[in-house]
């Protein structure tokens, strides 16, 4: 099985934001497509090289696994890592190092995301 580094790493006795990778601030439609084939619009809140977060009514579970597109001109594939409500956290699985490249270079025209400071 194809082992994935984890992109939260915890530290002990801090709130701090732990991720990885830097978070940015993205608000965009997008047309999520869960297992069985049914599409939903979402709403991007943040995005990172390792995921995004969005806004989804239609529920999801810890672990599904998801298409949900256009992100930087193409459909990806996600896993459900987070839930808290509506919002859920997913981490992009199975991108290429184009794929991964592109979206790098987009989050770098975004502003930071403060999860202390939403706005939305």
């Amino acid at each position: 099985m194809n082992q994935q580094k984890a992109l939260v790493e915890p530290i002990p006795g801090s709130g701090a934001d732990r991720r990885k990778l830097p978070r940015y601030r993205w608000g965009a439609p997008l047309l999520v497509r869960k297992a069985e084939g049914s599409e939903s619009k979402a709403l991007a809140l943040e995005i990172s090289e390792g995921g995004v977060s969005i806004a989804f009514y239609q529920g999801l579970k810890i672990g599904d696994v998801i298409e949900l597109g256009p992100i930087v001109d193409r459909k990806l594939v996600a896993v459900v890592r987070h839930n808290r409500g509506t919002i859920y956290g997913l981490e992009f699985l199975e991108l290429s190092d184009e794929s991964r490249a592109n979206i790098r270079k987009f989050c770098k025209k975004l502003p930071p995301f403060d999860p202390g400071n939403l706005k939305i």
